[in-house]
């Protein structure tokens, strides 16, 4: 008589599969994960940006060469709605939805206190 055929080997658990998948598979890259940024976050970054880009243009003026003229008929540069406009366009890279989303939802209030400066 023969002996008996050994029985075939178990099948693999599912949970293992996956366990054997995930060793294989190569790590995400480093920046794949980033959380979200909060709304606070998001406005301090935007505040921050604002602070720069104020100090950036300190010293600057209407650029027309005529000074006495601008600051009598322009009013001052440091107060002016061109300064505003120079510093709210570059406080948000173009790809950043959030930020514009962001700087358009509080722009009459933004403006609003800069005119009372």
């Amino acid at each position: 008589m023969r002996p008996p055929a050994p029985a075939p080997a178990p099948a693999p658990a599912p949970a293992a599969l996956g366990l054997l998948l995930l060793l294989l598979l190569p790590p995400p890259p480093p920046g794949a994960a980033a959380k979200k940024a909060t709304p606070c976050k998001r406005c301090r970054e935007l505040v921050d940006k604002f602070n720069q880009g104020m100090a950036d243009t300190a010293k600057k003026n209407f650029g027309g060469g005529n000074t006495a003229w601008e600051e009598k008929t322009l009013s001052k540069y440091e107060f002016s709605e061109v300064r505003l406009l120079e510093i709210t366009e570059g406080l948000c890279v173009s790809s950043d939805f959030e930020c514009h989303s962001l700087l358009e939802e509080h722009e009459d209030h933004l403006e609003a206190w800069w005119l009372r400066l």
